[in-house]
This record gives structure tokens, C-alpha cells and sequence, in this order.
């Protein structure tokens, strides 16, 4: 046994047993130690009813439930399942050797294990365990599953906890004359003596219930569970849709940012294009001579000697390559032997290469002027 507290590594160790459900599990174990920071979390072995044995990380500690107005810690021990979340945790009251479980509990067997609707209505991707919590201690804080034995007046009492440094907490049944265990409950109170450390506890009368009462009491008790279980679950659910809708309208203002961002940017690149339309709209309507005929071979002169010998140059290559074209087609077509169709390719590509390294000689001549 450990405490993941203090051994974290081990905790992860065992957590990776849980497969992919170990971030779940994680984020609910957190969840359940801040809302009852009383419970520890420990492995343990946990033995299944057909004697099959299993390493659990399990909650063992206490829950604090209200009964009658006063605050009582009732003991528990909560496994959860490799199978978990598919499966909810298992639940059991672990009294102390001075309590006893409540025979005849309606969410309690004999050996202490709890039977909720929570439990049975589990559903995955809604319930965890502070849902768990908050049900146990509504059905516990109608109907507590323990008491306290107290062998010296043959009568039993809530466990009971108090804030109280310097004095402790009794509750003093007025009948303590039966043979047999009466099982009752008793909100505890304290007189405090301030001038030594004696206290006084007064007499609290025994609360005799009819049983058909009693059953009445204990329906209703168990409906307000299950209404306060359902209620929390939807809670929880809006909550979940809240943080989805806030999650979603941020997503949705920095969409609406950015299409007002690329909006801008439109308005403007519209304006600069109109503008660049208007500027040549107006050069067209500045140089235009519709009217006037143009020489076609006077468009293109040359500027000086040397752009008068690249066209001439780029006129040579360019029909060098066409008859090399054209005496590859002669071969293909059989026209011309090969011989001959060597002949007139070496010496047309020494004529194209010596023009193409003219040319690129006065391009590179043109450059650097």
C-alpha cells in the first residue's frame, strides 16, 4: 500500500496499467481529492467475488455528509476498475472496530458495499467521480450507513467530527436501559466550561419513529438522491455546453477579426487596381493613333551595331534549327541516306553553335556596358 501523495512515480506506474483511460482517470482522481481532501489514494489488491485478485488505484479516507444538521465523516473506500470509465468505481463502507453498518440500509448491504443509482445509471462520457461523491453524500446524509457502538450504555451514535481544540464531542442517549442495541441517532452538542478543560454534554432525547414512517422517510430520501443525482448531471452537462459556447464564440470573434482583416486588405488592393485602370485608361487615351499607319517592319529596329548583329544572329540560329528539323524528318522519311544526313547535321550544328556563342558573347558584352 502507498500513498500517491508522497509517491507519485509509483501512482504513474500503476496508472499506465489503465491504457488510454489514464489521463481520464487522472483528471477524475484530482477532481475527487479537491472536493474531499480527507481521501488518500493508494493501490490495492482487490479480491472479485469469484477470487480473482487485481492491482486498483483505490480512495480510502472519509467523506463529510450533513445529518440533522451536524457534520459527520463516514468511511469509505472507493476502487476504480481497469475497465473505468466503461465501468463506474466500486464503492464500500469501511467502518471502524468502535462502528457497525445499518442493517437493513436500503443502499448498504452487510459487507459494506454501496448500491446508488449513480452507479447503477452510470454512464460513461457524463459521470465521474465527484458526481459519485456528491451522491453518496445526499443518500448518506438522509440515511446514514454506520454508527457508533457504545458499550457502556448498550446504544450507538454517528461518528462525529467538531472543530473543537480543547474539548471533545459526546452525544448521551436519555434511555439506557434496554437489553438489546438501540440504534439511534444524536446531534452531538458541547457546553464549554471556560474556566478548565470539563465539559458538559446534555441529554439528548431518542427519536422513536413509526415504521411506516420510517419507510416513508426513507423513500422520500432516496428520491431526493436520485432527483439530486439527476439534477447534478445536468448540471454538470450545462456547464460543459457553457464552456463549449464560450470556447466556440472565441472561435468565432477571431474568424470575424480575420475576415474583417482580409476585407481591409481587399478594400485596398480594389483601390490601388482602379487607380492602376484610371493610369492606363488615360495613357491609351494619351497615345492613341488609330489613325495613323505603322510600317510592321519599322516597329522593331536595333539600336546599334551590335543589337544589328544579335538579330542577325538569333535569325541564324533559329533557321539552323529549322533545317536541322527538317533533315531529321528527310532520314525518318528516307529521302536522304545516313551518311549524308550525318554530313549535313555536323556541319549545321557547328554553324548554330559558332552563332550561339557569338550571340551570347555580345549579350554579355550589352550587360556589362
Amino acid at each position: 500500500m502507498y500513498d500517491a501523495r508522497a509517491e507519485d512515480g509509483v501512482f504513474e506506474t500503476l496508472l499506465r496499467s489503465y491504457g488510454t483511460a489514464q489521463q481520464r482517470v487522472r483528471g477524475d482522481v484530482q477532481q475527487m481529492i479537491k472536493r474531499a481532501p480527507t481521501l488518500l489514494v493508494r493501490s490495492e489488491t482487490f479480491v472479485g467475488n469469484d477470487g480473482s485478485t487485481d492491482l486498483l488505484i483505490s480512495l480510502d479516507g472519509t467523506i463529510p455528509i450533513r445529518f440533522r444538521t451536524a457534520q459527520y465523516n463516514i468511511p469509505v473506500e472507493l476502487y476504480i476498475p481497469k475497465s473505468y470509465p466503461r465501468e463506474p468505481p466500486l464503492c464500500f463502507i469501511r467502518p471502524t472496530s468502535a462502528m457497525e453498518i445499518k442493517q437493513s440500509h436500503n443502499n448498504v448491504d452487510p459487507s459494506g458495499q454501496c448500491h446508488l443509482t449513480y452507479t447503477r445509471n452510470w454512464q460513461p462520457a457524463r459521470s465521474d467521480l465527484v458526481g459519485l461523491l456528491l451522491e453518496m453524500q445526499a443518500v448518506f446524509g438522509s440515511d446514514p450507513p454506520v454508527y457508533t457502538k457504545n458499550t457502556t450504555t448498550s446504544t450507538v451514535t454517528l461518528p462525529h467530527t467538531t472543530n473543537t481544540q480543547h474539548s471533545t464531542t459526546t452525544a448521551t442517549p436519555m434511555n439506557t436501559t434496554t437489553s438489546n442495541t438501540t440504534r439511534t441517532f444524536h446531534t452531538p452538542q458541547t457546553t464549554h466550561n471556560t474556566n478548565s478543560n470539563n465539559y458538559v454534554s446534555p441529554i439528548t432525547p431518542v427519536l422513536h419513529q413509526h415504521p411506516t414512517r420510517r419507510q416513508l422517510h426513507n423513500k422520500l430520501a432516496q428520491a431526493v438522491a436520485e432527483a439530486n443525482g439527476v439534477c447534478a448531471l445536468e448540471l454538470r452537462d450545462a456547464l460543459e455546453n457553457e464552456s463549449k459556447l464560450v470556447e466556440r464564440k472565441r472561435t468565432l470573434t477571431q474568424g470575424v477579426q480575420k475576415l474583417q482583416y482580409f476585407k481591409s486588405q481587399l478594400d485596398e488592393a480594389v483601390i490601388l487596381q482602379r487607380q492602376k485602370d484610371d493610369e492606363i485608361s488615360a495613357w491609351i487615351s494619351q497615345h492613341d493613333n488609330t489613325n495613323r499607319t505603322v510600317d510592321i517592319d519599322q516597329l522593331v529596329t536595333p539600336s546599334g551595331a551590335l543589337a544589328t548583329q544579335m538579330f542577325d544572329l538569333v535569325a541564324t540560329d533559329t533557321a539552323l534549327e529549322d533545317a536541322l528539323y527538317y533533315t531529321d524528318s528527310a532520314l525518318a522519311s528516307s529521302r536522304i541516306d545516313l551518311d549524308s544526313h550525318l554530313k549535313l547535321t555536323r556541319s549545321l550544328s557547328r554553324d548554330q553553335f559558332l552563332a550561339r556563342a557569338l550571340a551570347l558573347k555580345i549579350y554579355n558584352m550589352q550587360i556589362n556596358r
